[in-house]
């Protein structure tokens, strides 16, 4: 976690730098979001009255073992403080409109909403006319180079370091689907272009693209190896952890490693836009532990229990998925209004009258929506898979202390999960009991329904662009994570 926070610091003045090279060409920060989540002075004095609070309580200590636990007490207390202090406002996006977060919930049936007069649909208006495409293979020869060309990128001259960071990419294992999505939406975005005249030549996926999709694994696995640290994982991908085959410190160096490799990596891509986009994925995924450290404040309602574990997913899975997809739209040179479109293969050209919404918006919604269904799934797993399908250890995040969708909506029918929730699972046999009620409710149905809803917001954002077999590969793709078992 903290590894994390350091990171998006260094991510941070970098951003700053950014913003600087910008106020030279623009002369105006005004559309640029705010680049200072934390309060320095604020954080500042908390930490001097947090070490004035301590000072006192040092005795003399008679052995070095005193002082380290002492030393383990005061980081503790300080770690807390820090993250209970933080502004609410710290967890808030923009990117996260009411209308995602209400409207799968409403239609799930959360207790404190309204159920509405729609039920959830398996198709949406236009999914009956694309055609029946494998998104796997269409991008089977770039992905089956994927792997080698990260090790290429990792190379180091301190050769446990490189070790480390190519761990996972000598390991033929993963699903794969953030690359697979980014590969899918460059090649869909440039057949869009094309088809509407507005690009000429091939529509395949440009070297800037493709090291998007690079980019993009690179940060995805490097959180695994932070996360892993954070819940002391020993299983990922059906192998042993890094931070298990490794040691904590060089799972966190490699994690860090994996980062600033990464960030040079944007910084080649030659687009202010994108660099931008994902350096704000990376303070993503920090917001994502800082929330999920937090855990569930007292007396609040299922509601906002609810909307803080869509944001923490968000922040954790979607948002890497969705911005590496908006990315790769910008990274073909082109970003036009496409409007609302029907689904009926006629692109932008009809539909709700949305004159505003831009390639790289649809493609944004796309990744978000694919994002929060994958983790929602990911959360029946945790339930109904066996470790050797899942390739890492069952009921995790009960184990952890995490209250997931299927644990939110099971408390409904069963409301001493409630008091389980709040002590985080840790007294005795909650864990075995929470996995019974959880089993004995409809909460890992109702996950599902949200699931599919999430998949459909996908479909219809992506429904938008001109038919061709790669959109039609990520309308598949979408549906596909809602059926996975694994």
């Amino acid at each position: 976690m903290w590894s994390f926070v350091l990171s998006n610091l260094l991510v941070r003045g970098f951003l700053q730098l950014l913003c600087q090279v910008r106020s030279c060409q623009n002369n105006s920060l005004s559309n640029l979001p705010s680049i200072h989540p934390y309060n320095p002075p604020k954080m500042r004095a908390l930490l001097r009255s947090t070490k004035a609070l301590y000072r006192p309580a040092f005795p003399s200590p008679s052995s070095s073992r005193t002082l380290t636990n002492m030393s383990s007490v005061v980081v503790d207390n300080v770690r807390s403080t820090i993250v209970n202090s933080m502004d609410d406002k710290y967890a808030e996006s923009s990117d996260l409109d009411r209308e995602f977060l209400d409207r799968a919930v409403r239609l799930c049936r959360l207790a404190g909403t309204t159920q509405g007069s729609n039920t959830i649909h398996p198709l949406v208006l236009g999914e009956d006319q694309i055609n029946d495409i494998n998104p796997f293979d269409l991008v089977a020869s770039d992905m089956r180079k994927l792997n080698g060309q990260i090790k290429e990128l990792l190379g180091s001259d301190h050769p446990v370091l490189e070790t480390v960071a190519q761990y996972f990419f000598d390991v033929e294992g993963g699903k794969k689907i953030r690359p697979t999505m980014v590969l899918l939406m460059s090649r869909a975005c440039n057949e869009d272009a094309v088809a509407r005249g507005l690009m000429t030549g091939d529509v395949a996926p440009s070297p800037k693209q493709v090291r998007l999709a690079e980019i993009t694994e690179m940060i995805h696995t490097a959180s695994l190896l932070h996360d892993d640290v954070i819940d002391t994982a020993d299983s990922r991908r059906g192998v042993e952890s890094v931070n298990s085959m490794f040691g904590n410190k060089l799972a966190v160096l490699a994690g860090d490693f994996l980062l600033a490799r990464s960030s040079v990596c944007m910084a080649r891509l030659r687009n202010l836009d994108v660099i931008e986009i994902l350096a704000t994925v990376i303070e993503h995924l920090v917001k994502g532990e800082v929330i999920q450290m937090k855990g569930i404040k007292p007396n609040s309602a299922d509601t906002q229990i609810f909307d803080q574990y869509l944001r923490k997913n968000y922040y954790k899975t979607g948002s890497l998925m969705a911005n590496s997809c908006k990315a790769s739209c910008l990274l073909n040179g082109e970003n036009y209004i496409i409007g609302g479109g029907s689904g009926s293969g006629s692109g932008g050209s009809g539909g709700d009258g949305d004159t505003t919404t831009t390639v790289s918006d649809a493609a944004f919604v796309y990744g978000r929506g694919v994002g929060a269904a994958f983790q929602l799934i990911d959360d029946i797993l945790d339930f109904e898979a066996s470790q050797a399908e899942l390739g890492k250890p069952i009921l995790n995040d009960l184990k952890q202390g995490l209250a997931t969708a299927p644990v939110l909506f099971a408390s409904q029918q069963h409301p001493n999960l409630s008091e389980m929730m709040m002590r985080k699972f840790e007294a005795p046999d909650d864990v075995e009991r929470a996995h019974d009620m959880v089993m004995n409710s409809d909460g890992l149905l109702r996950t599902k329904e949200l699931a599919i809803e999430y998949s459909n917001q996908a479909v219809e954002a992506i429904l938008k662009l001109e038919q061709s077999d790669s959109r039609d590969g990520l309308v598949k793709l979408a549906r596909q994570i809602t059926d996975r078992k694994m």
